[in-house]
């Protein structure tokens, strides 16, 4: 009797394939991004790009493939799990990020849009972690780390730099 050979697992987005080695990870990729990234947790995963020249990278836990869908770099880093997977116990997790993504992740999370006064600050680093069901939670954060005001109106918020 033949043993049945197991197929591999592969999850695939528009630019990527990774194709799972008995492993537990992470994908963020969204259509609206410029980058899309995979953290492994545990196992291996090989990762494969679609254009010419493939490239194939295989992660190691506590590794983070970034590859940036406008240059078609794929970068491999160090990264802290725990981090990485604030995310599953509700946290919005943000390492050196600029203050634009920082913003449409909350928008997304909490189904806002967000408007801002000032787009000088908007590519000014962010890294923080926030665990709260409330965006005003979060503004009332950020607001100590900026000088600004804030207004909710309806699914809107209006934020202005104060002097």
């Amino acid at each position: 009797m033949a043993k049945e050979e197991e197929k591999p697992f592969i999850v695939r987005t528009s630019l990527l394939d990774v194709e799972v080695l008995g492993t537990v990870f992470n994908v963020y990729a969204y259509e609206c991004e410029d980058i899309v990234e995979m953290t492994l947790l545990s196992g291996r995963i090989k990762v494969m790009t679609h254009t010419d020249p493939v490239q194939i990278v295989y992660l190691k836990p506590n590794e983070k493939i970034r590859y940036n869908k406008g240059t078609g770099d794929m970068e491999v880093v160090s990264t802290n799990n725990r981090f990485e997977t604030a995310w599953l116990v509700g946290g919005l997790v943000f390492r050196s990020v600029e203050l634009q993504q920082v913003l449409r992740q909350l928008e997304r999370k909490y189904g806002v849009a967000i408007h801002w006064e000032d787009p000088d600050i908007l590519q000014d680093k962010f890294t923080g972690v926030f665990y709260s069901d409330r965006v005003t939670d979060v503004l009332k954060i950020l607001r100590k780390h900026y000088a600004f005001s804030y207004q909710i109106r309806g699914e809107e918020v209006f934020i202005t730099t104060t002097p």
